[in-house]
């Protein structure tokens, strides 16, 4: 079975599948700023979670476990107000759920499944594939 990034975008998976764990690294910590930066989706807490992976910090558990909240609060709110038909708000707080997600799996990138899902949701998030490509392929292309 595909995964879904294999699915739309090809290319990438391949390169993900050929990606050392630096090359990973990178390209999740590029995949989250992504994310966040086409919701505009920021705090001192999320941004932590990335931070410290880029630059190879202690991951702050807390900073983590805000992730997933604010991942599980906007589903919630997508919900919400898909039940009230304001399909707008409906859109961004789905995509910023995605946003959530992605940083949240940016921590679990250090294989290239949970790399591809990191991405998956970093483009469900910006809605913007080709700028997703445009922001991480160059981690991918570069030797660490």
């Amino acid at each position: 079975m595909k995964h879904q990034l294999q699915a739309i975008a090809p290319d990438l998976w391949e390169k993900l599948q050929k990606a050392t764990g630096n090359q990973l690294l990178f390209a999740v910590v590029a995949a989250g700023y992504f994310a966040l930066r086409h919701t505009d989706l920021h705090g001192a807490e999320i941004d932590s979670v990335l931070c410290c992976l880029e630059y190879n910090k202690p991951m702050d558990q807390e900073a983590l476990d805000r992730a997933v909240r604010l991942a599980e609060q906007f589903d919630k709110e997508h919900q919400q107000r898909q039940r009230e038909h304001k399909p707008d708000l409906a859109r961004l707080a789905f995509r910023r759920s995605r946003a959530a997600t992605a940083v949240y799996l940016a921590v679990q990138g250090t294989t290239a499944g949970s790399a591809a899902q990191c991405l998956y949701e970093a483009h469900a998030a910006g809605d913007d594939l080709e700028g997703l490509k445009g922001a991480v392929l160059s981690y991918l292309e570069t030797d660490f």
